[in-house]
């Protein structure tokens, strides 16, 4: 196994949260892992993996990245592309401001109709949603949820 990134989330954080990623291949095979830091973040990684059905269910409609548990980590298919935030900003340099706009409409419009009134992705920024060489985009983290009725002006700016 060759690890490739590591990431420690917990400046900042409450113990409940404190969490490491790691971007690792093994087997030629690119993989994702969270695992929690101590035994109070056990029931985060847990309902990380849980947020992906939770969202499905939901009737959300963009790619989620494939999650799944094996003792106390969470794993993910490592999903190749471009984040969302890179695709902008090379549009932007290469083909100019009205190209940008556009791509920026048409993203917000993608991810305004995966809002539901009775969970949302928190987590919804720009690179945590991968574009693929054709076009597909894939969100690669749902690690905060919230379950229950929310206004979708209150998530998504819309003017």
């Amino acid at each position: 196994m060759e690890v490739l990134l590591v990431k420690y989330s917990d400046t900042g954080r409450s113990h409940n949260y404190k969490i490491k990623t790691e971007i690792f291949k093994k087997e030629g095979k690119k993989i994702v892992s969270k695992t929690p830091l101590n035994k109070e973040s056990k029931r985060h990684i847990l309902n990380i993996h849980k947020n992906r059905g939770k969202l499905e269910k939901a009737g959300f409609k963009l790619n989620l990245v494939n999650s799944w548990m094996e003792g106390e980590k969470v794993f993910f298919d490592y999903v190749e592309g471009e984040t969302l935030d890179l695709v902008l900003i090379n549009l932007y340099f290469s083909r100019g401001k009205e190209s940008f706009l556009n791509k920026l409409k048409e993203i917000k419009k993608i991810v305004e109709e995966s809002w539901s009134p009775t969970i949302s992705n928190l987590d919804m920024i720009l690179d945590n949603m991968i574009q693929t060489k054709d076009g597909e985009i894939t969100v690669i983290d749902y690690e905060w949820i919230y379950e229950g009725e929310i206004e979708k002006d209150f998530i998504f700016r819309t003017e």
